[in-house]
C-alpha cells in the first residue's frame, strides 16, 4: 500500500468517525428534547415527573415494586410522590435521594427488599433505568460512574443512553398514558377473584430461601445505606427505612441482621414484613410478595401510624 493510498484511507476513516460523532450528538439532542418532556409511563416518564417536582415535595417514597404497589403516599401527606419502580434496589433509591434539595425539610421513606441486601452478586445494576439521565443530571451520573454501571461506549456515543427507551418515550410523548399532574406515582394492584386465589398454590407453600443459608450483607448495599443516611443528616431529611409486608414470611434471620445493621448506623427501620392483620387472609394479596389494593390501603395506614409514632417521640 502506497503512502497516498494510506492517507486516503486514514482521511476517509477520520471523516467517517467524525460524521458518526456529529450525527450521534444531533440524534441525542433530538431524542433528549422529546425525552425530557415525557411525564407519563413507568420508568422514564415517572422519573422525569419526580425530577420536576422533587424540590416541592414533603414526602418521598422510594423502592421497588413493594413500595410502588403498596404505599399510597397521599395517606401520609397530600404533597407526596411514590417513585418506586419494579426491579429496583438501594442503588436506585440512593441516586434519587441524592438529587433532593439541600437543607429543605422533607420526609424520605426508603423501602428495603432484603434479598438484594444479602446477594453477593449485587453490584448496583438497578441504576440502568437512570442511564437516560446520564448527561442531564450530574448527581445521577456520579452514582452510575461510582458503581461502574455505564456502558463504556456511551462516553462517546451518547445515544446509547436511550437504548431500549426510544419507542416508549415517543409513545408517551405523542399519547401520554395518564394526566401526570394528578398522578402520585402509586399504582395499586386490583384484587383477584376468589377462584384465582383458591387456585394459587403459592400461598400454601412457605418461603424458605433464607433458612440455613449464609447471610452476609453486600458491601455495596451497606455503603448505599450509609450514603442515604449521611445525605439525610446533612440536608434536613427525616429518614425512614422500611420493609413492606410479605405473606407469612418465615425467614426472620435476614430481618434481624438488617435491623442490627441499621441500628448500628443509628437509622430508623420499620420492619413490617409480617403483618398480623394482612397475614390473616389471602384476600389482601395478589401473590406472596405483593398486596392488592385492599391490602395496600390497610398497609398505607399502618405505615403512616408507624411514622407518626416515631415522629412524636
Amino acid at each position: 500500500m502506497s503512502k497516498i493510498q494510506f492517507r486516503k484511507i486514514l482521511s476517509l476513516l477520520s471523516i467517517t468517525l467524525l460524521s458518526i460523532f456529529i450525527l450521534d450528538k444531533l440524534a441525542y439532542l433530538a431524542l433528549n428534547s422529546i425525552g425530557n418532556q415525557v411525564m407519563s409511563g413507568e420508568s422514564m416518564g415517572k422519573i422525569n415527573h419526580y425530577l420536576k417536582i422533587k424540590d416541592s415535595l414533603n414526602v418521598i417514597v422510594l423502592g421497588n415494586s413493594r413500595a410502588y404497589f403498596h404505599v399510597d403516599p397521599s395517606v401520609i401527606d397530600s404533597n407526596s410522590y411514590n417513585v418506586g419502580l419494579m426491579r429496583r434496589s438501594v442503588a436506585y433509591s440512593n441516586a434519587l435521594v441524592g438529587v433532593l434539595p439541600a437543607k429543605k425539610k422533607q420526609t424520605v421513606l426508603v423501602q428495603l427488599d432484603l434479598y438484594n441486601a444479602f446477594d453477593p452478586n449485587y453490584s448496583g445494576e438497578d441504576l440502568d433505568v437512570l442511564n437516560v439521565h446520564f448527561y442531564n443530571n450530574s448527581i445521577i451520573q456520579k452514582h452510575i460512574k461510582k458503581l461502574n454501571q455505564a456502558n463504556p461506549l456511551q462516553y462517546y456515543l451518547w445515544c446509547i443512553t436511550y437504548n431500549g427507551k426510544v419507542i416508549s418515550s415517543l409513545k408517551n410523548y405523542f399519547k401520554p398514558k395518564y394526566d401526570y399532574k394528578n398522578y402520585l406515582g402509586y399504582d395499586p394492584l386490583p384484587p383477584k377473584n376468589t377462584q384465582e386465589l383458591m387456585e394459587n398454590k403459592e400461598f400454601e407453600t412457605q418461603d424458605q430461601r433464607c433458612i440455613n443459608s449464609r447471610l452476609t450483607l453486600n458491601s455495596i448495599y451497606v455503603n448505599s445505606l450509609i450514603e442515604i443516611r449521611d445525605f439525610a443528616l446533612k440536608n434536613n431529611k427525616q429518614l425512614f427505612f422500611f420493609t413492606s409486608p410479605r405473606y407469612n414470611d418465615v425467614c426472620q434471620l435476614d430481618n434481624q441482621k438488617m435491623d442490627s445493621c441499621l441500628k448500628s448506623l443509628n437509622c430508623i427501620y420499620l420492619d413490617h414484613t409480617n403483618s398480623t392483620i394482612l397475614n390473616a387472609s389471602t384476600k389482601f394479596w395478589n401473590d406472596r410478595s405483593h398486596l392488592n389494593k385492599i391490602g395496600a390501603d390497610i398497609y398505607s395506614q399502618q405505615l403512616k401510624l408507624s411514622i407518626e409514632l416515631h415522629t412524636s417521640r
